[in-house]
């Protein structure tokens, strides 16, 4: 998987206002893209064998995958805590990754791919620790709000070409 980090000060603020030091937070959530990769390949490859548990079409005929769900979960404990605000493209009341069996969106993650989902959330639970630390220095990343989209790229991932996918934190 490929990462695109991008992170802004709010429409809002002042022209004058300086960007914040966001190289720390960005390299973080570089690691955390880093360490979410492994697993979005373990479900890359189950969507493409064509299993129905790791992928569904959702009302409005968009792809959801397994994916989606668990890597924007992952991502907001990450940043949640820390930014001034956190947007994820995924209904987060359908996602449970603290305990098996794992779930996002009604589909429910296979033992399979358990293993890879523990150890992206000890190593995003890693990076928050860091990223807790980092915070206490700057009060000015509450002016950032996260724009996450898991897999951009859903349909591209869902349909077997992967390699037109990106987590999106933005």
């Amino acid at each position: 998987a490929t990462a695109l980090l991008v992170l802004l000060p709010p429409l809002h603020a002042a022209r004058t206002m300086s960007t914040p030091p966001v190289g720390s937070l960005l390299n973080v959530c570089l690691s955390a893209c880093d360490a979410v990769a492994p697993l979005a390949n373990d479900i890359y490859d189950l969507v493409s064998v064509n299993s129905a548990r790791a992928s569904n079409l959702k009302a409005d005929k968009s792809y959801f995958s397994l994916a989606d769900g668990i890597i924007q979960a992952l991502m907001m404990r990450l940043l949640r805590p820390r930014l001034g605000g956190f947007v994820g493209e995924e209904d987060e009341e359908a996602i449970h990754i603290d305990e098996e069996p794992f779930r996002a969106g009604g589909l429910i993650a296979p033992e399979s791919i358990a293993a890879r989902i523990r150890s992206g959330r000890q190593r995003i639970e890693e990076l928050a620790a860091i990223l807790s630390e980092q915070s206490e220095n700057h009060d000015d990343w509450l002016g950032l709000t996260a724009f996450v989209d898991p897999i951009d790229g859903t349909r591209e991932f869902c349909t077997g070409k992967g390699a037109q996918c990106t987590i999106c934190i933005g």
